[in-house]
């Protein structure tokens, strides 16, 4: 099981007070843990871009704004039933626009999961170089007494390297994971076409 982090709880805390002040602005379909999303979809291409192809289907990109001003709101703890309402996709088509969906979002997890790997990387690397110029400065000022110039030069990139390493910690890292949160949200989201029929995929 994944260890829980200060930075996690954090993330978590920031993301559930942003939703609650959400739901007092808006008509939210929650139900327990399950958020629902509702829209209409008369045509396949108001999901689909219209220049997917059989083998290499996209989304429509207003589909895309959409679902993003809805899913920014959503903490990782609930879960998101995408209720689509229409009455002229056929099966195939309702298929399509599932796969795609879950497709779309899935790659876009293992885009930023990769983006947040490098960040924990560079911060790592920014930390270690910042540490090892201060212990070189300490032991110069030990040393050599009059090198006053180099000594400057060499305490801006150690406090340099270690700042970066921090703000990558601090700042960036928890909007990478806010980010991630989101997409492995949709990427496992349900998918429910025709409310009455409760066709899931």
């Amino acid at each position: 099981m994944k260890k829980q982090t200060n930075s996690d709880d954090k993330l978590k805390k920031y993301q559930q007070q942003k939703f609650d002040d959400y739901k007092e602005f808006t008509n939210l379909d929650l139900r327990d843990n399950d958020v629902i999303i509702s829209l209409k979809a008369d045509s396949v291409y108001d999901i689909l871009s219209e220049y997917s192809v059989k083998d290499n289907l996209g989304l429509n990109p207003a589909f895309i704004h959409f679902l993003s001003n809805q899913i920014d709101y959503i903490p990782i703890e609930y879960d998101i039933t995408l209720n689509i309402q229409t009455i002229n996709l056929t099966k195939r088509e309702k298929e399509m626009i599932a796969e795609s969906i879950h497709k779309y979002y899935k790659l876009k997890e293992i885009n930023i999961t990769s983006e947040l790997e490098a960040n924990k990387a560079k911060s790592k690397a920014f930390t270690i170089v910042g540490v090892i110029a201060f212990v070189i400065l300490f032991t110069l000022e030990l040393l050599m007494e009059n090198e006053v110039v180099f000594s400057e030069i060499l305490s801006f990139i150690a406090s340099f390297t270690v700042w970066e390493g921090i703000e990558l910690i601090l700042f960036e890292q928890d909007d990478i994971k806010e980010t991630h949160a989101k997409y492995k949200n949709m990427a496992n989201s349900k998918i429910v076409f025709d409310k009455d029929n409760g066709t899931i995929l």
